[in-house]
């Protein structure tokens, strides 16, 4: 089904405006436009319409660029006449004269349309492994044991010597005092026992499988239920005490009479008596051995059945004239950052290689959507530091937070090139505190959200509103959660609200309705001021915008607004940004503003994504550790000659930012690691990728002390609110090289096999040595523990990149 957007566009050729507006496409009817326009003034001050690839905003300035492709594609004056559509959408009004495509001043009618590429239904078959298991269920084993239970308890029994009386001379007033017994009462009361304890029995279902092509394939895998076995209990009578015996006083007052006294000559005595308790011997049965399953192999290869839905063609982009006519094509509306892959670099001219840390995981998110439509997805969107970062590793952990990184370092060999070598450095941060609120810092987090009419898609705004569930389930009584929205207006959908009231922030987020254009509004101040009203010194302040794309937050110049965004996060309030949809992504802003934000640049494509964003990463998206995290290796010309950094070119830095605390870099939150993956060309290879100088130094004078060093590793961060940064060092040397990759840490090649996804994924030149197959291999055996499925996710997604290339 088409989706069309429809809006005001005018092609115009403004003469002497010094912006240059490309028309590529130029047929008939839009030449007649444009020549319609050129009495235009260039330098009439007014408002401007500006095409932005899904609707149409308005600027104040003549010389602003909005571009899908680096380009302005339309600018017009106005005013001109607009009505809303039922459905959101700002269109030209037809009855305006103003609208008119050959008035003066007005605008012609055009239309944004989205060509779904074609797709096609693929079945193949997989194979698992060479054998297949079957679940054997070994029923729980009981035995018999005899025990002493009590049928009367023990009691205690009174019995009283009464007192001896006598006659005395004298008159003698006073008294004595008596004691009277009461034996203990008994009743019988019926009790159930139990002779055989509960237990958990293990119900096998077994796999299913079918035949396919003459091969057997599974269609489910064999499981088991577990299945509770009730307490075996018999009524057993046994006598108790319903009142245990007792004593009480009597007061017995002297008789007098004829001068004599009546009186105690030997006073009364009581004696306590035990009565031992009544026993018997009952048998019952107990679990000797509980239930289990054990798996039996069975020499046969397992296959499965996979059914893709794959892209025969490319989604495509156009818009129409008045007359159905496709003015302008785009193959894609997305933005990406532009660059080339780190070239190999000779270790005798740049010794020093420094970048900015990265735990973004936009990439990884973003273009896994694509290999599992099998779609090639835009090549600037790959970016290998962020897919290798999108997973947690085992590296070492610090001691304790006085030194929050703790480096890991191997060396392996490469498995696309028999001559280079890869240094997988890991860094991994402390992890401060768990994610449970009574352990956490508390968060003060203000979600600014674009409600425009292009966020109106299943996997945009209504995405958006169903993960917030699962940040809900995670706050605490004393985290602030408030929300901004922003499109024709700014506005607060929701104040400052306690995580204890979660039913108040659902219902503010179910009310959440995308229609309307993005028009400028002060939505990122209002955000700011609200988490600026709510600061917690002493926990974490966050903005979190949520868009498909559009930036026109308030601060309508990029440049102006990053500066915002700076010195806010210099007052302690940090900003991260989460993308959703496709079609109008502006990636390379995300990225520039969660940088200057000191946050995270995100992608949520499903509530999957959403669940490790906000819980299992929790700690690591919203609570810092460490702002401006650099990292700086320099080689060792006697035992390497060239490298290359797999990754970071976006990041990187000059050598002498290193060292400059003002320069920024990433930002790392609790329990994060940043892996970082170099291969290099060892000194004496029989291939060199870059020629030696002519008249350059290739050596220099080594230490002897260093002959046993690949090279040296500086890691430079700030805490939290420091000025000035502090400095971790490690040497790289013969003690972390592996022989083999199949030997080395598990992290290390599961972390080799993202990276060489990436790098193939990109079209990497150097990477024609590694096939699909060995990147499925190589995840697959160093897969691991993998509770979330992230992992077995990733190892599909190395197979259906084969299927997409082929």
């Amino acid at each position: 089904m088409r989706q069309v957007f429809t809006m005001s566009i005018a092609l115009t050729a403004l003469i002497g405006c010094q912006t240059n507006i490309k028309t590529d496409v130029q047929d008939e009817s839009t030449q007649k436009v444009m020549e319609a326009y050129q009495t235009v003034s260039p330098n009439t001050k007014g408002q401007f319409t500006v095409f932005d690839g899904t609707n149409s905003r308005v600027v104040e300035s003549s010389q602003a660029t909005v571009s899908q492709t680096g380009e302005i594609l339309t600018r017009v004056l106005i005013p001109a006449s607009y009505k809303t559509l039922p459905n959101g959408q700002r269109v030209l009004d037809p009855n305006s004269d103003a609208n008119h495509p050959h008035s003066m001043g007005g605008e012609a009618n055009f239309v944004f349309e989205t060509i779904p590429g074609e797709t096609e239904t693929k079945t193949r078959i997989e194979k698992v492994s060479d054998h297949s298991t079957e679940l054997i269920v070994l029923p729980p084993q009981y035995e018999t044991v005899t025990e002493t239970v009590v049928v009367q308890p023990q009691s205690v029994h009174y019995e009283t010597t009464p007192a001896e009386f006598g006659w005395v001379d004298g008159e003698i007033p006073g008294s004595t005092t008596e004691f009277l017994t009461t034996p203990p009462v008994y009743e019988t009361v019926v009790e159930p026992v139990v002779v055989q304890e509960a237990s958990t029995e293990l119900v096998t279902v077994p796999a299913q499988y079918t035949e396919y092509e003459g091969k057997r394939v599974l269609i489910s895998p064999a499981r088991t239920m577990e299945r509770t076995v009730p307490s075996v209990t018999k009524m057993e009578s046994r006598r108790v005490v319903k009142t245990p015996a007792a004593t009480r006083e009597r007061v017995v007052p002297n008789i007098i009479k004829d001068g004599k006294t009546y009186m105690p000559i030997k006073p009364a005595e009581i004696t306590e008596k035990t009565i031992p308790a009544v026993t018997k011997q009952v048998t019952r049965r107990v679990i000797k051995t509980p239930a289990s399953t054990i798996e039996k192999t069975i020499d046969e290869p397992l296959y499965r059945k996979i059914t893709e839905v794959v892209s025969k063609t490319p989604d495509e982009y156009v818009v129409r004239d008045q007359d159905g006519q496709i003015v302008k094509r785009f193959a894609n509306l997305d933005e990406f950052a532009k660059f080339k892959n780190n070239p190999y670099k000779r270790v005798s001219d740049s010794p020093v290689s420094t970048f900015s840390s990265d735990v973004d995981t936009a990439s990884y998110s973003f273009t896994r959507q694509f290999v599992k439509r099998g779609q090639k997805p835009p090549k600037d969107s790959i970016r290998v530091e962020e897919m290798v970062n999108y997973f947690d590793y085992e590296y070492d952990l610090p001691e304790n937070e006085e030194v929050p990184f703790k480096p890991s370092i191997t060396i392996v060999p490469s498995p696309w090139n028999a001559e280079t070598r890869l240094v997988h450095i890991g860094v991994q941060g402390f992890n401060a505190s768990a994610q449970s609120p009574e352990t956490r810092p508390d968060m003060n987090l203000v979600f600014l959200i674009d409600v425009s009419g292009s966020m109106n898609r299943p996997n945009k705004l209504p995405l958006l509103k169903k993960s917030f569930e699962p940040l809900i389930k995670q706050l605490g009584p004393d985290d602030k959660v408030s929300i901004v929205t922003y499109a024709g207006h700014a506005g607060v959908a929701l104040e400052p609200t306690s995580g204890r009231d979660k039913q108040t922030i659902r219902d503010a987020i179910n009310q959440l309705g995308a229609s309307g254009s993005t028009a400028g509004a002060a939505g990122i101040q209002t955000a700011y001021a609200l988490a600026a009203k709510n600061f917690d010194a002493e926990g974490t302040n966050r903005v979190i915008l949520a868009t498909d794309g559009d930036f026109n937050v308030g601060l309508s110049d990029i440049e102006a607004l990053k500066s915002f965004i700076s010195d806010k996060r210099d007052s302690g309030i940090y900003l991260s940004v989460l993308g959703f949809g496709r079609g109008n992504l502006k990636d390379h802003l995300m990225q520039a503003l969660a940088q200057n934000g000191n946050g995270i640049a995100g992608y949520i494509d499903s509530l999957k994504e959403a669940r490790k964003f906000y819980t299992q990463d929790m700690a690591k998206n919203m609570l810092p550790i460490a702002n401006d995290l650099k990292l700086q290796v320099e080689f060792n010309p006697e035992r390497i000659s060239e490298y290359r950094l797999l990754g970071y070119e976006t990041r990187a830095l000059k050598r002498e930012d290193f060292n400059n605390d003002k320069v920024d870099a990433g930002d790392v939150g609790q329990g994060h690691a940043v892996t970082a993956i170099y291969e290099v060309n060892p000194k004496g290879s029989s291939r060199a990728f870059v020629d030696p100088l002519r008249y350059g130094k290739e050596a220099m004078e080594t230490d002897l002390n260093f002959v046993n060093e690949f090279g040296f590793l500086k890691i430079r961060y700030k805490k939290p609110g420091d000025a000035t940064s502090k400095l971790i060092t490690a040497p790289i040397t013969d003690t972390s090289r592996f022989d083999a990759l199949d030997i080395a840490p598990r992290s290390t090649r599961f972390a080799v096999a993202v990276a060489a996804y990436g790098l193939k994924l990109r079209g990497d030149n150097f990477m024609d040595g590694m096939s699909w197959d060995a990147v499925t291999d190589l995840a697959l055996g160093s897969k691991g523990l993998d509770p979330y499925g992230h992992r077995a996710e990733f190892v599909d997604l190395t197979r259906s990149a084969k299927i997409m290339e082929n």
